[in-house]
């Protein structure tokens, strides 16, 4: 066997990164390992590609891209042998000497072939599949590891606790070793935050909803926060499949979110007719509802509180309309009829696009899914505002008018 260091030609030897799929949406860190090698020329052995637009990379040998018949018999050739006759081939084509597979799971799948191809194994462990999936899952995941940790060559893990837990699942401590994710620092660049021309604070969350994440504890907080600081904003980016226990609580925060921007509304009204202290103590009335709210919920958790949260909003909804609405001669049902137009539309608007997503082809990337629907509901609610003559729509037409006419 040639050199790990370099091969026979001089050139750089080959390791082969295997994982299912190539690459699910967050697998951010798996591709910086494959993307910025510069010891080792990286290729990639998959069941399944998607999201290669995110995550670009050449070459990769897949068994999706195999014809029906021809990927059947692979199949029924790795019953027979273990592993997938189409990945020996690819890895005697590209001359590979290391198989680095990512995640337990994988790592024993690779066996057959490590062995078959005379080639060490690398595995590298992330999370899940070194403590739930050992202990939760079917088949018996213990006794697979018992192989893995016997036949595979070296184990990578994040830090020296994952380590631990390893080598407490039988993995012989010399074969474990801690090995950093790094990230491009020069794709990050710092920028002093501050806040945006109209006042508001914008925090993103960006992860996958997992429980190590801390996204409940995150739009927990951010409840909170909305009751002494109303000029903030909250925009998550990630993956609820793997967290169906969010997706309630969000659902009540959104709710929350349209009393509460409607509410923000009545602070222009009292400032033009001079009553900021009328709406002082509007608000301390309001604030101290809502911290009751969420008081009250925390007995329930992060739901608890969302239900607590949006019932204060719905309660604070009626002394914050009728004391603004009072100044201008208008009613508390009066306030609520001249939105009715606008939230008809809108509701309109999501059934529209809701109703779409169910039509639209699954195995369209995430972004294009989302690019077609925001389209269409900025299509949908402009049509019906336009055509439904809504008078907010008609009044805000005239003023835009008078100012380019005054210009």
């Amino acid at each position: 066997m040639a050199s790990l260091n370099q091969t026979e030609n001089g050139t750089l030897p080959t390791v082969v990164h295997f994982t299912g799929t190539y690459l699910f949406l967050h697998g951010t860190w798996v591709y910086s390992q494959i993307r910025y090698l510069e010891s080792w020329r990286p290729i990639v052995l998959c069941g399944k590609t998607e999201n290669l637009a995110v995550f670009p990379f050449e070459p990769i040998y897949s068994l999706q891209s195999l014809a029906k018949p021809v990927q059947l018999a692979h199949r029924l050739c790795r019953r027979l042998r273990g592993h997938y006759p189409y990945f020996k081939q690819a890895m005697q084509l590209e001359q590979a000497q290391l198989i680095h597979a990512h995640f337990g799971p994988a790592g024993y799948g690779m066996l057959p072939l490590a062995r078959v191809a005379k080639v060490p194994l690398v595995t590298t462990f992330y999370g899940y599949d070194l403590s739930r999936l050992p202990q939760k899952s079917s088949p018996d995941w213990r006794s697979r590891y018992e192989r893995l940790f016997a036949e595979g060559d070296m184990f990578l893990l994040e830090g020296p606790y994952m380590r631990q837990q390893l080598i407490a699942l039988g993995c012989p401590p010399e074969k474990a070793h801690v090995q950093r994710l790094g990230i491009d620092l020069s794709r990050l660049p710092f920028a002093p935050r501050k806040a945006s021309s109209d006042g508001c604070v914008r925090v993103l969350a960006a992860a996958t909803f997992t429980e190590k994440k801390g996204l409940v504890y995150a739009v927990e907080a951010f409840g909170r926060l909305c009751q002494t600081y109303e000029q903030v904003r909250l925009t998550i980016i990630g993956d609820a499949r793997n967290r169906p226990d969010m997706i309630p609580i969000l659902q009540v925060f959104c709710f929350t979110g349209l009393m509460q921007s409607i509410g923000t509304l009545t602070g222009n009204l009292y400032l033009s007719q001079g009553r900021s202290d009328l709406q002082l103590r509007v608000g301390l009335f309001v604030h101290a509802n809502a911290i009751l709210g969420i008081m009250i919920g925390l007995r329930w958790g992060a739901l608890g509180v969302a239900i607590g949260l949006t019932v204060a909003s719905i309660i604070n909804s009626y002394p914050s309309l009728f004391f603004a609405g009072r100044l201008v001669n208008l009613t508390y049902w009066q306030v609520w009829y001249q939105l009715l137009g606008i939230l008809g539309c809108a509701l309109t608007m999501a059934t529209a696009v809701w109703g779409v997503g169910f039509l639209l082809p699954a195995v369209w990337p995430y972004w294009l899914l989302l690019a077609v629907q925001t389209l269409l509901g900025v299509i949908v609610y402009g049509a019906l505002v336009h055509f439904l003559r809504v008078p907010a729509y008609v009044e805000t037409q005239e003023l835009i008018r008078e100012q380019i006419c005054h210009g």
